[in-house]
C-alpha cells in the first residue's frame, strides 16, 4: 500500500514538473529557455548514471554549475538561484531508470513542443555533439544576451543581420535592419501662377 502512495506521489510530482516545465518555456525570458534545457540535459545524465550504479541520487551529490556545464561549459557564470526549487522537487521523485528514461523522452516532447526551433539545443544535446562557437553566437544573438566569458562577446561584434523564419512563414528581421516604410496618399500638387 506504501509503494503505491510513493508511486501515486512521483507521478503527481513529475505532472506539477512537466506543467510547470511547459509554461516556463512559453513564458520565460529566452535566456531561462535555454538554460532550462542545459539544465534538465545534465541532470537527467546525472540521475540516470546514479540509477545505472544503483546508488541514491542526492541534492548534495552534485551542483547545479556542475550539472549545467556537464550539458555545456558555456553556461558557466550564469545564475542558477531560480534552478534550486526544480531540482529538490525532482529529487524527491526518486524515479527508477526506467522511470528516468521516459521522463527524458517527455523533455524532448515538451522542447520540440515549446521552445522555438532556433532556440531548441536539446536535440543536439540529447545528440551527445556540443554546441559550436558559431552556434553559441547565434543564440546570444537571438536572446540579447551578452555570455559571461569574455572570448566569445569579442567574437559577437561580428554578427550577421539575417531574416530568420520562426514558425511557418513568419519571418522576424532584426530590429536595427528594419526600416520604415510607410505608404501615405499622394495629394495632388498644384502650381499657382500669379498674374501681374
Amino acid at each position: 500500500m506504501n509503494m503505491l502512495i510513493e508511486t501515486n506521489t512521483s507521478s503527481n510530482k513529475l505532472s506539477i514538473l512537466e506543467n510547470e516545465l511547459r509554461n516556463a518555456c512559453f513564458l520565460a525570458p529566452k535566456w531561462m529557455q535555454l538554460e532550462l534545457q542545459g539544465f534538465w540535459y545534465g541532470l537527467i545524465s546525472f540521475a540516470i548514471t546514479y540509477a545505472e550504479q544503483n546508488k541514491p541520487f542526492l541534492p548534495n551529490d552534485v551542483s547545479i554549475e556542475t550539472i549545467l556545464t556537464h550539458a555545456d561549459e558555456s553556461f558557466e557564470g550564469w545564475p542558477t538561484h531560480w534552478l534550486e526549487p526544480i531540482l529538490h522537487t525532482f529529487l524527491s521523485t526518486n524515479l527508477s531508470l526506467d522511470d528516468l528514461n521516459t521522463w527524458f523522452e517527455t523533455l524532448d516532447t515538451i522542447f520540440r513542443d515549446c521552445v522555438p526551433t532556433d532556440l531548441n539545443i536539446f536535440i543536439v544535446l540529447q545528440n551527445g555533439d556540443i554546441l559550436t562557437e558559431e552556434q553559441w553566437s547565434r543564440l546570444y544573438e537571438a536572446i540579447a544576451f551578452v555570455p559571461p566569458s569574455s572570448n566569445i562577446s569579442s567574437k559577437k561584434n561580428t554578427k550577421h543581420s539575417k531574416t530568420r523564419h520562426i514558425h511557418g512563414k513568419r519571418a522576424i528581421t532584426p530590429m536595427r535592419c528594419r526600416k520604415a516604410i510607410t505608404h501615405k496618399k499622394q495629394k495632388p500638387t498644384y502650381s499657382f501662377i500669379k498674374l501681374s
